[in-house]
């Protein structure tokens, strides 16, 4: 791999003093700081990027095309990656549904990586892409494109490592939920599929163990959409990677209360949440997508009355875009 992925899992030992869901009720806090792997501002996106970009190269292709909005966190770490490692590639980032484009720091970082900047709307976008696809070719370049089928499954592959090393740092008494931001639904996959292979590993062992619920905060798509996904991204990584027992399901939850209306859409008291929970902790979320999962974490504990559990929340998220907000989160 070109990039150490390891990050820490830190327990928020403060949390029952400035959080309610975490008041005496027994409720414990961890926290999975993605936010720290290092290698461009961190997040999630720096373990898909890494092995997309592996696999490209397994491949023996030559370039990549990379796709995502304005406030894309792939698109800046994809870029960078294909900066260092001197990998050509064409950024097609897509404008929002009122036809604007944002700017925002990861639009700025992933603009300044020497890379050309293609910009679509829902009209086009099939359109400039395959006329990216054919720019590449014409110069005798193979092109991976990160949202193909048959790239789907290295990401996935990502998450299904790194619920191993999750499990790893439980320790002796494992986590009762872990709680991620669904948007794409890639990683979210990817822990659905690498808890199924750990649970069939164990029973192989003759081991019956406790496994955590994992639940999928989409702030995005539906709830029915966002499933749909997960199932096509499930069923393309077990076509390459067929399940240990297929009578092994993963425990798991597509939950909708962080919608909010959509993809970049928030409110006051997911900025407030920000606001406490970096004053408190020195982490920063961001609103578009971390500090949305976050406030439906918290949503999700109150309407299930859920006490006396160790709960793992995936800080998925980067500095760019918690940086980006940070005018509005501590207004």
């Amino acid at each position: 791999m070109t990039v150490n992925l390891s990050s820490p899992i830190e327990k928020i030992k403060n949390a029952s003093d400035f959080i309610e869901e975490f008041k005496n009720n027994g409720n414990t806090l961890y926290v999975k700081r993605e936010d720290l792997l290092p290698f461009c501002f961190g997040g999630n996106k720096v373990r898909l990027g890494t092995y997309y970009l592996e696999d490209a190269k397994k491949k023996g292709c030559g370039a990549m095309v990379i796709h995502g909005s304005g406030t894309s966190n792939m698109c800046r770490v994809l870029a960078a990656l294909c900066s260092r490692e001197q990998f050509p590639c064409h950024i097609l980032t897509n404008a929002e549904d009122d036809g604007t484009y944002i700017q925002t720091c990861n639009n700025v970082l992933f603009s300044n990586c020497g890379f050309p900047v293609t910009y679509c709307d829902q009209y086009d976008e099939e359109e400039k892409l395959q006329r990216i696809r054919a720019d590449f070719e014409a110069k005798g370049l193979k092109v991976y494109y990160i949202y193909d089928d048959d790239s789907i499954p290295a990401a996935v592959q990502s998450y299904v490592d790194a619920y191993k090393e999750i499990t790893g740092q439980a320790g002796d008494t494992p986590f009762d939920y872990i709680f991620i931001t669904l948007g794409t639904g890639i990683t979210f996959s990817g822990l659905l599929r690498g808890q199924e292979d750990y649970v069939a590993a164990q029973k192989e062992k003759g081991k019956d163990i406790k496994v955590p619920r994992i639940v999928g905060v989409t702030i995005s798509r539906t709830t029915e959409r966002a499933g749909e996904f997960v199932k096509k991204y499930s069923t393309l990584y077990r076509k390459e990677n067929p399940a240990v027992d297929s009578n092994v399901v993963a425990d798991f939850e597509i939950y909708g209360g962080g919608r909010l209306g959509g993809y970049g859409v928030f409110d006051d008291d997911v900025l407030a949440g920000c606001r406490t929970f970096y004053g408190n902790t020195g982490i920063g979320l961001d609103p578009i997508y971390s500090g949305k999962s976050f406030y439906a974490m918290k949503k999700y504990i109150r309407e299930n009355n859920i006490t006396e559990k160790k709960i793992l929340f995936v800080q998925t998220g980067s500095a760019p875009l918690f940086l980006n907000y940070a005018e509005k989160i501590f207004k």
